[in-house]
């Protein structure tokens, strides 16, 4: 059986679910600044920084599946 949510419940689940995907895509452009960053500096040895890239990508699905429960 399912439970009906009120409005206001969906609302802050859909805004919820914005603001995740805003931030991992945030996090998905800064682990890709970093690495561009490390990458054209003039050294040996550059970081690929994959954390942010993994954990921003994490957030985008987070908030996609809670944007669509609050729709």
């Amino acid at each position: 059986m399912q439970v009906q949510q009120s409005t206001e419940a969906k609302s802050a689940l859909a805004s919820k679910g914005q603001r995740e995907i805003v931030f991992g895509l945030i996090w998905i452009a800064a682990g890709i600044g970093i690495t561009v960053c490390t990458y054209a500096a003039d050294i040996p040895v550059y970081v690929v920084a994959w954390g942010p890239i993994v954990w921003g990508v994490v957030q985008v699905i987070r908030g996609v599946i809670n944007l669509g429960r609050g729709r």
